[in-house]
């Protein structure tokens, strides 16, 4: 695995304990929080989808 798509995957540990704290604690996030959530997550999912195989 390449270190760039290492270091976007490991960019979700944070993504997902701030949807645990959400899920699990009730805390809640603002707008701009969810946003960066979801922009954290698209890039994971778009950088994991377009590894090339070698």
């Amino acid at each position: 695995m390449p270190s760039r798509t290492f270091s976007i995957l490991m960019s979700l540990e944070p993504a997902l304990a701030a949807l645990s704290g959400f899920l699990f604690l009730g805390e809640q996030l603002s707008l701009a929080q969810w946003a960066a959530l979801s922009a954290i997550i698209s890039a994971s999912i778009g950088s994991t989808l377009t590894i090339k195989k070698q």
